[in-house]
């Protein structure tokens, strides 16, 4: 019988995580417009999006951006919308949200807070699916997805409610006993090989063996700091379809990355710098904190991007005339009391002390509605702020997506993983370069004059990541890889960004692959 491949039996079936560091993809943008279109292909999470939108805090002439999202699989794509939904509940504080959001994102198994708050994100997001209410704040398009993958989305939503059955330790176990075989016993020694000769190699030092260790051996890289680990995150439990002798079967499972690790996309940078310094030779604080910090400097721009709703003057009004009512009824009650004869019989005083009752209960009804609405929807943006459409898209790319009018010449910044990098010239056509085509906006209250440019000024960059942290691929692989998407990328008429040596040059000696030299992105302008 032959042995599965150990790289895809490590990285897994179903992209969960990104393996780069979180982008500014407005930072990308080669000209000063007002309006800017991205696409994200591949990404595994939304850290790429909620980079973007931190973004505008630097780039104000920004008045509408468009993102994108393209995914192979739907099970990212619910995870990702719940996870920009958990962000847009600006009323929660920054640092319960960043906790909550690293819990989802990178813990295998989850406290029992985090277990209910995926419940309720995942009602929430039906109910948008389903059409019946919309909890977002940012402006999220369906139009692009099919009946059949709302329907699809809508069922991986209820499946966040069955825990039953469901052991993410023992699902974990499996995976490692199928990826180790017979070196299963001595895997605490072969991570620790990894931690030290592969990914510390490639520039991730701030990763400390003894999270590297839990996440690999226990699934669980971001503890929290109060409540246990009790529940699984049904998040990334998905269902993988095969077959058995000529039978199709759904198994439900772990089938995401278990060698790699979540560290990358927000633990290995922030604005912190205290954070990232070093003693020693050696990092004082780990990429956990390094994560945390950098979730929270996000959530906090955003927060600052997206104010609290203020009652409007009809409002105000409505609440002045509430109240003024309410003085009215209890100056009329006080001139009934003072009427009223001592010799009332017991009845008669039982019925008042009902009518009070009802009374106290309108009131508070009554003082409730005047009070200024909570919920989510009832946010508005400062004027800095810009319109935010994010478009989930299920569909092969680049081939099938690339073939549809609407995405020809559209965006001006392209993200894609290493896995969608093929077919360079389909992606050449998604780039905007012709001096005729209409500004990226999805927006229909978008001027056309605004929207159109000269040829000599349009131009697009793409951003390809490499598979640099992949640590199941050997440093040559790597380096060849940079190599084809370079020369493919020139074949195509593309500039790329001036690239590293990733060789080490001595002497005397044959020359090896730099670690440390090797891109996590290679970026072209189109």
């Amino acid at each position: 019988m032959q042995k599965p491949d150990p790289l895809i039996v490590g990285a897994g079936s179903c992209l969960l995580k990104g393996n780069t560091q979180a982008l500014n993809l407005l930072s990308f943008l080669q000209n000063d417009q007002e309006n800017a279109t991205v696409l994200i292909v591949n990404a595994g999470d939304c850290r790429h999006v909620l980079k973007t939108i931190q973004g505008l805090k630097i780039n104000k002439k920004i008045k509408s951006l468009n993102i994108y999202v393209v995914e192979r699989n739907l099970e990212s794509l619910v995870r990702q919308l719940c996870q920009i939904l958990l962000v847009n509940h600006f009323e929660l504080p920054v640092a319960e949200r960043a906790e909550t959001f690293l819990d989802i994102q990178g813990n295998l198994l989850v406290s029992e807070y985090t277990f209910n708050q995926v419940i309720s994100l995942g009602k929430q997001l039906r109910s948008f699916l389903e059409e019946k209410t919309n909890p977002f704040l940012w402006n999220i398009e369906r139009k692009r997805l099919k009946f059949k993958e709302i329907d699809q989305m809508i069922e991986i939503t209820r499946d966040f409610e069955k825990d039953e059955g469901v052991n993410a330790s023992e699902m974990l176990d499996t995976r490692l006993r199928e990826y180790y075989r017979e070196r299963y016993d001595h895997r605490r020694n072969l991570v620790d090989w990894d931690i030290h000769m592969k990914l510390h190699d490639l520039g991730a030092t701030i990763i400390h063996d003894t999270e590297f260790q839990r996440w690999r051996n226990e699934g669980i890289a971001f503890p929290m700091r109060e409540g246990g680990h009790i529940k699984p995150n049904l998040t990334i439990i998905t269902t993988l379809k095969g077959s058995v002798r000529g039978t199709a079967v759904n198994s439900r499972g772990y089938w995401g990355d278990i060698v790699n690790g979540p560290f990358f996309g927000y633990g290995l940078e922030c604005e912190d710098q205290k954070l990232l310094s070093v003693r020693d030779g050696k990092h004082i604080h780990s990429s956990g904190q390094v994560s945390m910090q950098h979730m929270r400097e996000i959530l906090g721009d955003l927060d600052n991007l997206f104010v609290n709703y203020t009652p409007t003057k009809d409002e105000e009004d409505a609440g002045k005339d509430g109240s003024k009512k309410e003085e009215e009824k209890k100056e009329d009650k006080k001139e009934k009391k003072e009427t009223k004869e001592k010799g009332e019989d017991e009845d008669n005083t039982s019925k008042e002390k009902e009518e009070e009752r009802k009374e106290e209960q309108a009131k508070q009804t009554s003082s409730a509605s005047t009070e200024p609405k909570s919920n989510i929807m009832t946010f508005e943006r400062k004027p800095e702020a810009c319109q935010v459409t994010i478009v989930p898209v299920n569909s092969l790319f680049p081939q099938p997506f690339a073939e549809k009018k609407y995405f020809q010449r559209l965006f001006d910044v392209i993200c894609i993983d290493f896995t969608g990098a093929k077919e360079l010239d389909c992606i050449s056509q998604l780039c905007k370069r012709d001096g005729n085509c209409v500004s990226a906006s999805s927006s229909s209250s978008a001027s056309a004059s605004s929207s159109s440019t000269p040829s000599s000024s349009l131009s697009s960059t793409i951003i390809i990541e490499t598979p640099k942290f992949m640590l199941d691929l050997a440093n040559e692989t790597k380096v060849a890889f940079v190599e084809k998407i370079v020369s493919d990328g020139k074949a195509q008429g593309w500039k790329e960004e001036k690239m590293p040596n990733m060789m080490k040059d001595e002497k005397g000696k044959e020359k090896q692959v730099d670690p440390l030299k090797i891109p996590s992105k290679i970026v072209f302008h189109v």
